[in-house]
């Protein structure tokens, strides 16, 4: 009560002064986050714009507006059939990769991490430790051995197939996720579906996979755009014979860079490979705009009944 009159006679009531704090709070957060959006977008912006700019324009000015907009950068880059760049077929092979990757990902990944989560057997604390140790082996120090492992197999022949099965390891990131998931659910569901009948195969598609369903689309959605910008696996396993977007458009960069091969038509040409890189992250804009609420939010179900 002292406290309570002291604060009073100030004129700064507790109640009020909690509320200033607060406010000031937010608005240092604020001040925080638009200044690290504006960073994040801002080199977007800048790309963007000298997209729109041709060879002479971007060599004289790189930040002011175009004084001419040139969009032929964009249709341009849709008939270089003739100098090995198809960019419909590097969309059809990054499309490609990006369905067969986080789907067999996620149906490898869902059952190992159900089967983990919710049955007991010897040995299995042994194989979680095994699930482990491929998440802190650096990928590049088993490149070269999968590979072989990967020509060996007659996969070189077939490389899309080849991923697919590589992709279905059941292991990273997105196994402790959805383990986690199953983990804390409750065994009451499985067990008042083993009551009515119903057998292993149904209690897990009916009962516990609904449960897991919104960590698996989002682990699906976040695999998908990791793909679409991936480069190391086409660039290995695909080989030149099938080029991504990622890919692509590390070769546009080369001949931009350097003098060489068609340099006539790419050669310090950077308005044309801003576009490139405009139109690549379109599908993954667009994606992310679509399942944004499921990337944020992550659904672990109903309550027991």
């Amino acid at each position: 009560m002292k406290e309570v009159a002291k604060s009073k006679l100030k004129g700064f009531p507790i109640k009020n002064r909690t509320k200033r704090q607060d406010h000031v709070v937010l608005i240092v957060f604020c001040v925080i986050f638009a200044i690290y959006a504006f960073v994040l977008l801002f080199p977007f912006y800048w790309i963007l714009l000298n997209s729109f700019k041709d060879r002479a324009q971007f060599s004289q000015d790189t930040w002011n507006f175009p004084t001419t907009w040139v969009f032929s950068n964009y249709s341009q880059l849709f008939q270089l059939q003739r100098y090995k760049f198809d960019v419909f077929d590097m969309f059809k092979n990054s499309l490609i990769l990006c369905l067969i990757v986080p789907t067999m990902s996620a149906i490898s990944t869902t059952l190992a991490a159900y089967v983990m989560a919710k049955y007991k057997f010897k040995g299995r604390n042994i194989l979680f430790f095994v699930y482990m140790i491929p998440m802190i082996v650096s990928i590049a120090g088993t490149a070269s051995s999968t590979l072989r492992l990967f020509e060996q197999l007659g996969f070189d022949e077939m490389p899309f197939i080849g991923i697919a099965f590589m992709s279905a390891n059941g292991i990273g990131l997105g196994f402790l996720l959805i383990y986690a998931v199953f983990k804390s659910t409750s065994d009451t569901y499985m067990e008042a579906a083993r009551i009515d009948g119903a057998g292993h195969l149904r209690t897990f598609f009916q009962i516990m996979l609904p449960h897991a369903m919104g960590i698996i689309g989002t682990n699906w959605v976040l695999g998908f755009i990791g793909t679409w910008n991936d480069y190391v696996t086409p660039r290995i396993f695909l080989g030149k014979g099938y080029m991504t977007i990622a890919t692509g458009l590390e070769k546009i960069h080369t001949l931009v860079t350097d003098v060489g091969e068609y340099s006539d038509i790419f050669m310090n040409n950077y308005p044309l490979y801003f576009a490139a890189i405009i139109i690549s992250i379109i599908p993954v804009v667009t994606l992310l705009l679509v399942f944004q609420k499921q990337i944020m939010k992550i659904s672990l179900g109903g309550g027991i009944k």
